[in-house]
Order: structure tokens, then sequence, then C-alpha cells
């Protein structure tokens, strides 16, 4: 089954929001079902939690509203400031 059959079951109510699923807890979220501090604890244990460190220096980002994001060849990566993903892009960008 596919993300997008996923959410669109789940949107017509054929299929349940599950707790485990990206799009279910995205679902209960958008519903207020679940607070988004809880869908991040999910996704942690999804495996998805990785993006909870800076890109560059593995450091703890720990005040997620500052965090600098940047987006290249369509992933998402977060930094604790604007220094480091200046830095992070230009290494990207001469391929390491």
């Amino acid at each position: 089954m596919t993300e997008e059959t996923n959410k669109e079951e789940m949107e017509h109510g054929e299929r349940d929001e599950d707790v485990y699923s990206k799009e279910g807890t995205e679902k209960l979220v958008e519903d207020g079902e679940m607070e988004p501090r809880e869908a991040a604890f999910m996704a942690g244990a999804r495996g998805e939690g990785q993006l909870g460190k800076d890109a560059l220096t593995g450091e703890p980002i720990l005040d997620i509203e500052h965090a600098i994001e940047l987006e290249i060849d369509g992933i998402l990566y977060r930094f604790i400031n604007q220094e480091n993903a200046e830095k992070f892009k230009e290494k990207k960008s001469k391929g390491f």
C-alpha cells in the first residue's frame, strides 16, 4: 500500500488512523487528536528521528523552532545555526 493510498483511505473513513504510521500521525495531528510533540515521539519510534541532530556536526537540536532547515535534492536537513547550514551546503556542492 502506498503512502498516498493510505492517506486517501483515512480521509474517506475507509481506514482508521494508525498511530504507528507517518500518514496516521499526520492525520491525527491535523484532526486535533494528537499533539505535534506526540507525533514527533512516534516519528522517533519509527526511526524517523534522525533529523533531531545538526546535519553537519551531529549536535542535538534542542530548540526545533529556531532550527535552520535546508532542502538539498529533495532531502530536508536541519541545523542549529545558519553557519552550519552554509558549511554543509558547501560540502555537498563539492561532493562530500
